[in-house]
């Protein structure tokens, strides 16, 4: 199975793990044509992140859900970021996901970090697992540039992040904070991908 990932999408999985400093995710809108799948956005929502996890606001899925029932079926696709870790399949990522498969007859799925790092997979509702040929589209860096300030903005309106800090006494305090507080730093960056190519 062929994946083909947009340019506004790979900009964005590239682009929202920087605008925070933990984890982020959302839903994908996917669209099958024959024998490939099309990610043709990926979204937000209103969510609680932290070091390593992220939380989707209940209320916003529902409103959202209500708000797109024409086209809900089209969500297909789960990805998250694992900010500063190693892109890989966790416990927790394999249940939600297992659990997304079985309410169609697939799921699609990625998990990204900051380093541009990403794990693709399918998952039918019968167990079935797949990894994908992941083929994306080109974009530019002007085009990447214009959508920055944009998402920066969504970002701040939705997300609000856990910063965790040790105290005096050894105990974990975890401080909520809005992320309109934080500015990204521009960091190295491996371009490295898992399985992916990028095409005209």
């Amino acid at each position: 199975m062929q994946v083909i990932v947009k340019s506004n999408v790979m900009n964005k999985l590239e682009l929202y793990p920087k605008l925070v400093t933990g984890e982020i995710g959302g839903l994908m809108n996917v669209k099958e044509q024959k024998n490939k799948l099309i990610i043709e956005d990926i979204i937000i929502l209103k969510q609680k992140v932290g070091g390593a996890h992220f939380r989707l606001d209940e209320d916003a899925l529902f409103e959202f859900l209500k708000t797109n029932k024409r086209r809900a079926h089209r969500f297909k696709g789960w990805w998250h970021s694992h900010a500063n870790f190693e892109a890989f399949w966790s416990g927790v990522d394999d249940a939600t996901f297992d659990m997304m498969a079985g309410m169609s007859k697939f799921a699609l799925g990625v998990v990204t970090n900051k380093r541009k790092n990403q794990v693709w997979k399918i998952v039918s509702n019968d167990g079935t697992i797949e990894v994908p040929e992941v083929i994306i589209e080109k974009s530019s860096f002007f085009k990447k540039l214009l959508m920055w300030n944009k998402m920066k903005k969504e970002v701040q309106e939705k997300v609000s992040e856990d910063d965790i800090t040790i105290t005096e006494e050894g105990d974990v305090e975890v401080v909520e904070f809005d992320s309109k507080e934080f500015e990204s730093e521009e960091e190295g960056e491996d371009d490295w991908r898992n399985n992916v190519y990028e095409t005209d």
